[in-house]
């Protein structure tokens, strides 16, 4: 892990692609990449809420208008955080290098990649003459604004800023049992019923929901991959009482955390 570099500090040449494709997931569904995918991948979000892990016990949330880069041969696992979560993904490969490369998370709405995306998902569909040099010269496109926006230091991203550091707060803070929404709308300078509606406008669910949903995501990872016993994960993930946390484990998921281990065993 230390020697990994970030991609936009590689400026690595695109070797090739391999697949272009659009998906959608819905809330409480998970996807496990066991072995990771041949390339290397980008990944961006149209719509939703969504929490992917890697096997090097990294943590990514991702919301619209965001990518993530995941390096070829990993195992990661996602989560469905909102109703509806919709993607484009492209894999690819990047020339050898003796250097790993870091998987990160790019966000911010003046990167305007959607439209990038969408165009090398037409291109590939239509496979009119040239299209693989077209969907390569539109990767770069991507590849290029990816780097202009870290080096630019750029990150204008939610129509309200103060939401965007709310967010933040909760995704720090949320393996904490005593962490509280009311707090975190203190910070902000707003009333707490503005900053639940401003929060819901912004991000589709509720700030209480949006907690829950980042506990639960961390508690369906440990159950996966760790060996801990049920009351611990609860704790681990921020929930004080055992009752509570399987409730609305099942609330999310229709499993209890003992069926939800049970079933990730079997596999």
């Amino acid at each position: 892990m230390n020697a990994c570099i970030s991609i936009v500090q590689a400026q690595c040449n695109i070797e090739d692609i391999y697949k272009i494709r659009t998906a959608s997931l819905k809330k409480g569904d998970t996807f496990e990449q066991k072995g990771g995918r041949p390339g290397d991948c980008l990944i961006y979000i149209i719509s939703g809420n969504a929490h992917y892990t890697t096997e090097w016990n990294e943590e990514f949330f991702l919301r619209p208008g965001s990518v993530l880069f995941l390096r070829n041969h990993l195992t990661y696992h996602l989560d469905v955080l909102s109703d509806d979560y919709a993607y484009i993904f492209v894999e690819f490969k990047f020339q050898s290098s003796e250097t790993l490369l870091k998987n990160e998370m790019f966000y911010g709405e003046n990167l305007h990649l959607e439209p990038l995306f969408r165009s090398m998902i037409e291109t590939d569909v239509l496979k009119q003459p040239g299209y693989s040099v077209k969907c390569l010269s539109i990767l770069y496109q991507i590849y290029v604004s990816l780097i202009e926006h870290t080096q630019s230091g750029s990150s204008v991203s939610f129509r309200y800023p103060q939401i965007e550091r709310a967010t933040y707060e909760i995704e720090k803070n949320f393996r904490n049992a005593g962490f509280r929404i009311y707090d975190v709308a203190r910070k902000t300078g707003m009333s707490e019923v503005y900053f639940r509606k401003l929060f819901k406008e912004e991000c589709g669910m509720s700030p209480s929901k949006y907690l829950i949903s980042l506990r639960i995501a961390h508690a369906k990872n440990l159950i996966t991959y760790e060996n801990l016993s049920i009351s611990e994960i609860a704790i681990a993930s921020g929930f004080s009482d055992i009752y509570y946390f399987s409730r609305q484990f099942k609330k999310t998921t229709g499993l209890t955390p003992t069926e939800y281990k049970r079933y990730i065993n079997a596999y």
